[in-house]
């Protein structure tokens, strides 16, 4: 539900407002990462927050368009967003999460989705490239 989905979202925020005032972070290298439902609340929070972090990583992920309004107007220029598709997930239909992705792609969000030969999983494959698309973003900033 809507509630729930806002719930999960504050305890996300409210845990990476803890860890910046634990530990010394630059707030220009904070990337969102998630898989499956977590992969789900990354693309809700880069709608929601298209500025706040460097990048967007979403895993096996999808937008809930019962949650979604897909006729907002989404101010995503900038953005950056890598997400990791499983040809063979019997869990999140791909094409579910190529067209989420694309949602986004298409109000401006810097794209890249790799898509892979495997089911609802990560690999080391998929760790590799999020490692390098990071150390590619970063060299971007």
């Amino acid at each position: 539900s809507h509630s729930s989905l806002n719930r999960a979202i504050a305890v996300v925020e409210k845990s990476i407002e803890a860890t910046k005032a634990k530990f010394k972070i630059d707030e220009n290298k904070i990337f969102l990462l998630g898989f499956s439902q977590g992969g789900s609340m990354v693309l809700e929070m880069a709608l929601r927050y298209p500025k706040k972090y460097t990048g967007f990583i979403c895993c096996s992920g999808f937008l809930n368009w019962y949650e979604t309004k897909r006729e907002e107007k989404r101010p995503l220029r900038g953005v950056k967003l890598f997400a990791s598709v499983g040809r063979r997930d019997m869990m999140v239909n791909p094409d579910l999460s190529i067209d989420s992705i694309k949602y986004l792609e298409s109000h401006g969000a810097e794209v890249t989705i790799n898509e892979y030969d495997m089911g609802h999983e990560m690999t080391y494959e998929v760790i590799e490239d999020i490692k390098y698309w990071i150390i590619s973003v970063m060299k971007t900033k």
